[in-house]
């Protein structure tokens, strides 16, 4: 084991070479204050000068939303309503079934708007309702204004179809139902001749 030979200091001079260290660090920051100034300041001049550009060159996205309510098909002498279509089964035909496509196909001719890589509509049932609520993230509003509105015409065109076409058939099922029960009348009638 190696010994150091440890020479003794007097407290005080210990304490003043640390001193005239800081000392000598301020002076050296004084005399160089107008350039430590100035750089400081041209860093937040060139941060601001980016951040503004930034936001200049990525434009701002608005939400743009509407709120659909199923239609009511009746309402009961409790007051409570019976809905053409659930809220339920119409999000579930917008975000992934025919309707999805009709709506992709409508807005496609209306804003050339390709829906075939992403869907960009946003859509939720708030709680305790029976409303859709759909939004749509659009750097221009008046744009996402129109492709909504656009949207709840192609949707309720779409949607008027497809309740007519399943009413003409319960229709003309009642219709075959009664022609049925008719001709086994006749032929009842008939046979009791």
């Amino acid at each position: 084991m190696i010994e150091t030979p440890q020479t003794e200091t007097k407290p005080g001079r210990r304490q003043l070479q640390d001193e005239t260290q800081l000392i000598d660090y301020l002076v050296v920051i004084w005399k160089w204050k107008y350039l430590i100034l100035g750089g400081t300041v041209l860093c937040a001049v060139a941060a601001g000068i980016i951040s503004l550009a930034i936001l200049k060159l990525k434009p701002q996205d608005y939400i743009v939303s509407t709120v659909i309510e199923p239609g009511i098909k009746m309402v009961d002498k409790n007051g409570s309503k019976t809905y053409i279509d659930s809220a339920i089964n119409l999000k579930n035909l917008i975000d992934r079934g025919e309707a999805k496509y009709k709506i992709s196909e409508g807005l496609k001719t209306f804003d050339a708007l390709n829906l075939t890589t992403s869907w960009p509509f946003k859509i939720t049932i708030p709680q305790q309702t029976s409303f859709l609520h759909i939004s749509y993230a659009s750097s221009k509003p008046e744009r996402g204004i129109n492709i909504l509105e656009h949207m709840n015409k192609l949707l309720v065109n779409w949607y008027d179809k497809r309740f007519l076409k399943r009413a003409q058939r319960n229709c003309e099922d009642s219709i075959l139902l009664e022609m049925n029960k008719l001709a086994g009348l006749k032929a009842a009638e008939t046979v009791y001749r």
